[in-house]
């Protein structure tokens, strides 16, 4: 990495010519290609997806398109040109192995802003939290009193800055000032700053993805410190960032904080209405009453760390105090309040580390409320991993939580990074502490926002917590009003778990199911053996058929050699198992033992190895989403190992089967030897099989999950039967989180373990 840095700064000195820029729709890479093309660069870039920047890198004559491919090289000098990275775009993507055959350079975007700011008065903003914030604040003052000389890049968006990068240093290239940098630790870019002024925030253990213990990390912060060429501004308030400064020598030492012996003294701090009031005490100069449109302990600490970053280097307290109440206006998602909403509040919020997070609920839990309720996207496998049992503490004060999957940024999955690894933990860690949320687990952060909006109340205060894409649901909701009463509870399916279900409708005829799927999106449960509501709800329309005309068995052709039969969609499996023993029927000995109404039955064309229930349907009678009535021969129902496609989106309420006369000895020894090559589950409250066996020449489910450790598995009152490793049973206090989470995390196992990604055969209604 050094000889990467040495030949940027080379490179920097000489002409311009052409950069390509792999990843720029992320913010620190936007803001970097902007820096480029201001002094004088041909700026090209490419993404997965481009993103919100795409149109303002555009109106700057930077054309970023979507996706990666070696073409993006073709027109690249290896003497003159390079490719600029971010660390989320691996080595391996087509344009980045295309540039090294070639011999086109390839730098890291860290490396980049490192070198870029080396050619000015560099302030370094860095530590685990606020860098953003005090780097926006940092750059507000330098635009308000120095505007001919500042600039700045920064990870963060910010109304008074106008832009991540910018200022007026850049429209004159090759001219030297004062410029404010986001300096990142997670890539150990970091080690390569020289700045006039670093500002270290705190110093926490975060980016297991890339440093292998916190030492590591501490000394990719040690390196900067030591080519800090004016000052140190750092935080006397955090012990291990404390501990570090004070350990260096060289550039001069400036603290900063609530303690006594801070150079930068925060005293009488309070919230207002809308904001925070606080005095403060440089060295050597008197106290200042300080109020600020923004709230919370911890942005004070980060105006406080731009005050003092704007002292040494060269700006007067008083000037630096006055320009920041000016301007001060915290970057989007921090603390953001969104929208207007009709009775509640939503904020959007970055915070992704346990200590971000603590800090969030302590700054809205001044805010007036009845009840906060939060939305956690975790970011990163590696983190959530590396602190899976910090989080759950985190959010004590939180009386919802509602928790998405995790937002991988480029990363693989990884055995114990997941959201089901990071309920379970909360699971836990509940049992010790009445006040930790147990969180519900979405399985999208579209379902998330169904299940905020569904549950809303008047005086809710509604956190939007994350670093991924989760803030993109804080504006619907609030674009919501709060129901007038409870969305409605059911306990419906395999598990008898609770969740919610605003439209079940019961039908007890066909013309009442014609008038039912006119609703709109419906889904059927009617025995729900192999079924469950997901944690966050079913918004569908629930068909349930019920009464005689859809539990009737009746024989239509009776022969010497067969019968012909028409069952209800909701004739109990066992029971027509049952009444096919007593008469000597034969063709479903090999469902005996296995439950479900003969809809579902058909729906998930449910078998064992030795045959499928389909095998022996001659038609079948649905209602389709128009409400019309059809009956579709066997022929066209395109069954198949637990699928019968002709029926999806129909409603089945009638099943006609074939079946053919043998004696109740026969029937009886068939299904006896059914019998016995079934585990035994009785007593147990489950739901059958929950994932379907993968085709062969590929394990069962059940030795593919066995192999994976998954037996025995329990999370809160769902757990792995010892018999079999495909089988969840629950206890009375289980919740549909708890079967959800487990279903996830036993899906996980075995992807990581054998590579193969087990389909669900249990139905999740959403």
């Amino acid at each position: 990495m050094q000889t990467s840095y040495n030949n940027l700064v080379v490179r920097l000195e000489l002409p311009p010519s052409k950069a390509h820029f792999a990843g720029i729709g992320g913010v620190g890479m936007a803001g970097a290609a902007y820096i480029l093309k201001k002094i004088g660069w041909e700026v090209s870039g490419c993404d997965a997806a481009p993103g919100r920047f795409s149109d303002w890198l555009k109106s700057l004559g930077v054309q970023a398109v979507s996706g990666h491919s070696r073409e993006h090289v073709s027109e690249l000098d290896p003497k003159s040109d390079m490719i600029i990275r971010t660390s989320a775009v691996p080595p391996e993507a087509p344009e980045i192995a295309e540039a090294v055959e070639k011999g086109v350079p390839v730098h890291l975007r860290g490396l980049l802003l490192a070198a870029l700011s080396g050619q000015h008065d560099t302030i370094a903003v860095c530590g685990t939290h606020g860098k953003t914030t005090t780097s926006v604040f940092a750059a507000g003052i330098l635009k308000k009193l120095r505007p001919a000389e500042s600039g700045w890049c920064i990870g963060g968006e910010s109304p008074y800055l106008g832009a991540v990068a910018g200022g007026a240093l850049f429209d004159t290239p090759g001219k030297r000032g004062l410029f404010v940098a986001e300096a990142d630790e997670s890539d150990g870019t970091l080690a390569y700053y020289t700045p006039e002024v670093t500002v270290l925030n705190n110093l926490d253990f975060d980016h297991v993805e890339h440093y292998s213990d916190e030492l590591e990390l501490e000394n990719t912060f040690r390196h900067l410190l030591c080519n800090t060429k004016r000052a140190i501004v750092y935080c006397a308030d955090h012990q291990r960032a404390a501990e570090l400064v004070r350990k260096m020598s060289g550039a001069r030492q400036l603290s900063f904080g609530f303690a006594q012996d801070a150079d930068f003294r925060i005293t009488n701090f309070y919230r207002t209405g809308s904001g925070s009031k606080f005095t403060l005490t440089p060295p050597e100069n008197s106290a200042r009453d300080i109020e600020l449109d923004v709230q919370g302990r911890h942005n004070v600490l980060n105006a406080t760390a731009a005050i003092a970053a704007a002292c040494a280097i060269g700006i007067e307290f008083e000037d630096a105090c006055a320009a920041l109440e000016d301007t001060a206006v915290l970057p989007s998602r921090r603390f953001e309040k969104i929208g207007d909403p009709d009775g509640f509040t939503v904020i959007s919020d970055y915070s992704h580390h346990p200590a971000e997070i603590m800090a969030l609920i302590e700054t809205a839990s001044e805010l007036p409320h009845k009840r906060i309720v939060a939305v956690f996207q975790p970011h990163r496998y590696t983190r959530t991993k590396a602190m899976l049992t910090k989080f759950p503490e985190a959010f004590i004060g939180i009386e919802e939580l509602v928790l998405c999957p995790v937002y991988c940024a480029s990363e693989c999955l990884i055995c114990g990074g997941a959201a089901s690894d990071l309920y379970k933990a909360f699971r836990d860690a509940a049992a010790g502490n009445i006040r930790m949320p147990i969180p519900v687990c979405a399985d999208s952060t579209e379902s998330a926002l169904q299940y905020v909006k569904a549950t809303l109340r008047p005086g809710d205060l509604v956190l939007v917590i994350g670093a991924g894409d989760v803030n993109l649901i804080a504006a619907d909701i609030a674009t919501a009003k709060p129901p007038e009463k409870p969305p409605m509870e059911v306990r419906l399916g395999a598990f008898g778990t609770a969740s919610i279900a605003p439209s079940v409708v019961v039908v007890r005829s066909v013309p009442e199911v014609q008038e039912a799927v006119k609703r709109g999106e419906f889904t059927v449960l009617s025995g729900g053996t192999n079924s469950f509501i997901a944690p966050t709800g079913c918004y569908k329309t629930i068909i349930r058929p019920a009464g005689t005309t859809f539990s009737t068995k009746t024989i239509v052709e009776d022969t010497e050699e067969h019968v012909i039969m028409d069952l209800g969609c909701t004739v109990q499996g066992p029971s027509l198992v049952s009444y096919c023993l007593s008469r000597g029927y034969s063709g479903l000995e090999f469902m005996a033992g296995i439950p479900g109404y003969c809809g579902g039955w058909l729906a998930m064309n449910a078998g064992t190895r030795a045959g499928s229930f389909c095998d022996c349907v001659v038609s079948v009678e649905v209602v389709m989403g128009d409400g019309s009535v059809r009956t579709i021969p066997a022929a066209q129902l395109g069954a198949s190992y637990r699928s019968c496609p002709a029926v999806v989106g129909t409603v089945v309420t009638k099943i006609r089967i074939k079946l053919q006369k043998s004696s109740q000895i026969a029937v009886r020894i068939a299904m006896d030897d059914a019998l016995a090559v079934r585990p035994d589950f009785s007593g147990l409250r489950s739901g059958g099989s929950i994932f379907k066996n993968p085709p062969l020449p590929n394990k069962s489910a059940g030795i593919i999950l066995d192999e994976a450790g998954c037996k025995g598995l329990r999370i809160g009152g769902a757990y792995v039967t010892e018999h079999h490793a495909n089988i969840i049973s629950v206890d009375q206090e289980a919740t549909a989180s708890d079967v959800y989470a487990l279903m996830r995390m036993m899906r996980e196992r075995a992807l990581t373990n054998s590579g193969i990604l087990l389909e669900p055969e249990i139905r999740v209604l959403s």
